[in-house]
Protein backbone atom coordinates (compact mmCIF):
# COMPACT_ATOMS: atom_id res chain seq x y z
CA UNK A 1 0.00 0.00 0.00
CA UNK A 2 2.81 2.44 0.79
CA UNK A 3 4.67 2.15 -2.51
CA UNK A 4 4.88 5.94 -2.59
CA UNK A 5 7.07 6.21 -5.71
CA UNK A 6 4.86 3.83 -7.67
CA UNK A 7 1.69 5.59 -6.56
CA UNK A 8 3.16 9.02 -7.33
CA UNK A 9 4.14 7.90 -10.85
CA UNK A 10 0.74 6.31 -11.42
CA UNK A 11 -0.95 9.51 -10.21
CA UNK A 12 0.94 11.47 -12.87
CA UNK A 13 -0.28 9.04 -15.56
CA UNK A 14 -3.86 9.14 -14.25
CA UNK A 15 -3.83 12.95 -14.25
CA UNK A 16 -2.73 12.91 -17.90
CA UNK A 17 -5.48 10.41 -18.74
CA UNK A 18 -8.07 12.64 -17.08
CA UNK A 19 -6.92 15.58 -19.21
CA UNK A 20 -7.68 13.61 -22.38
CA UNK A 21 -11.09 14.81 -23.67
CA UNK A 22 -11.72 11.45 -25.39
CA UNK A 23 -11.81 9.73 -22.00
CA UNK A 24 -15.14 11.38 -21.22
CA UNK A 25 -16.77 9.63 -24.21
CA UNK A 26 -16.69 6.45 -22.10
CA UNK A 27 -18.37 7.31 -18.78
CA UNK A 28 -17.52 3.97 -17.15
CA UNK A 29 -13.83 4.34 -17.95
CA UNK A 30 -13.87 7.97 -16.82
CA UNK A 31 -15.50 6.97 -13.54
CA UNK A 32 -12.96 4.19 -12.97
CA UNK A 33 -10.04 6.55 -13.67
CA UNK A 34 -11.55 9.22 -11.39
CA UNK A 35 -11.98 6.65 -8.62
CA UNK A 36 -8.36 5.54 -9.03
CA UNK A 37 -7.23 9.18 -8.85
CA UNK A 38 -9.12 9.65 -5.58
CA UNK A 39 -7.51 6.53 -4.15
CA UNK A 40 -4.03 7.66 -5.22
CA UNK A 41 -4.63 11.19 -3.92
CA UNK A 42 -5.64 9.76 -0.55
CA UNK A 43 -2.18 8.27 -0.21
CA UNK A 44 0.18 10.54 -2.13
CA UNK A 45 -1.17 13.93 -1.10
CA UNK A 46 -1.61 12.97 2.55
CA UNK A 47 1.92 11.54 2.73
CA UNK A 48 3.32 14.66 1.04
CA UNK A 49 1.53 16.86 3.57
CA UNK A 50 2.61 14.66 6.47
CA UNK A 51 6.24 14.75 5.32
CA UNK A 52 6.16 18.55 5.08
CA UNK A 53 4.49 18.86 8.49
CA UNK A 54 7.11 16.62 10.09
CA UNK A 55 9.93 18.65 8.55
CA UNK A 56 8.32 21.87 9.78
CA UNK A 57 7.86 20.34 13.23
CA UNK A 58 11.51 19.35 13.37
CA UNK A 59 12.58 22.92 12.57
CA UNK A 60 10.08 24.27 15.10
CA UNK A 61 11.41 21.90 17.76
CA UNK A 62 14.91 23.27 17.27
CA UNK A 63 13.58 26.81 17.80
CA UNK A 64 11.56 25.72 20.84
CA UNK A 65 14.65 24.16 22.40
CA UNK A 66 16.68 27.32 21.77
CA UNK A 67 13.94 29.54 23.24
CA UNK A 68 12.87 27.09 25.98
CA UNK A 69 9.22 27.82 25.12
CA UNK A 70 6.99 25.37 27.00
CA UNK A 71 3.76 26.69 25.49
CA UNK A 72 5.03 26.19 21.95
CA UNK A 73 6.28 22.74 22.95
CA UNK A 74 2.78 21.79 24.15
CA UNK A 75 1.32 22.93 20.82
CA UNK A 76 3.96 20.95 18.93
CA UNK A 77 3.23 17.89 21.05
CA UNK A 78 -0.46 18.17 20.12
CA UNK A 79 0.48 18.35 16.43
CA UNK A 80 2.68 15.28 16.72
CA UNK A 81 -0.24 13.37 18.26
CA UNK A 82 -2.34 14.35 15.24
CA UNK A 83 0.41 13.07 12.92
CA UNK A 84 0.47 9.82 14.89
CA UNK A 85 -3.27 9.44 14.37
CA UNK A 86 -2.81 9.92 10.61
CA UNK A 87 -0.10 7.24 10.57
CA UNK A 88 -2.29 4.86 12.59
CA UNK A 89 -5.11 5.45 10.10
CA UNK A 90 -2.75 4.55 7.25
CA UNK A 91 -1.73 1.37 9.09
CA UNK A 92 -5.40 0.42 9.53
CA UNK A 93 -6.06 1.04 5.83
CA UNK A 94 -2.99 -1.04 4.94
CA UNK A 95 -4.38 -3.98 6.92
CA UNK A 96 -7.61 -3.76 4.91
CA UNK A 97 -6.22 -2.92 1.49
CA UNK A 98 -7.50 -6.02 -0.31
CA UNK A 99 -10.05 -5.08 -3.00
CA UNK A 100 -12.58 -7.43 -1.39
CA UNK A 101 -12.27 -5.85 2.08
CA UNK A 102 -15.00 -3.21 1.65
CA UNK A 103 -17.49 -5.82 0.41
CA UNK A 104 -20.27 -7.21 2.58
CA UNK A 105 -20.10 -10.63 4.16
CA UNK A 106 -22.30 -12.99 6.15
CA UNK A 107 -21.37 -14.24 9.57
CA UNK A 108 -23.06 -17.46 10.60
CA UNK A 109 -22.90 -18.39 14.28
CA UNK A 110 -24.14 -21.85 15.14
CA UNK A 111 -24.69 -23.19 18.62
CA UNK A 112 -22.79 -26.31 19.43
CA UNK A 113 -21.42 -28.39 22.25
CA UNK A 114 -18.44 -26.06 22.60
CA UNK A 115 -14.94 -27.08 23.45
CA UNK A 116 -12.34 -27.99 20.90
Amino acid sequence: MFDYDGKWQRLQVVNLELENPDLWNDPEQAQAISKEKKSLDDVVLVLDELKQNLQDSQELLELIIDENDEEAFAALEKSVKEYTKIIEDFEFRRMFSNPADPLNCFLDIQAGAGGT
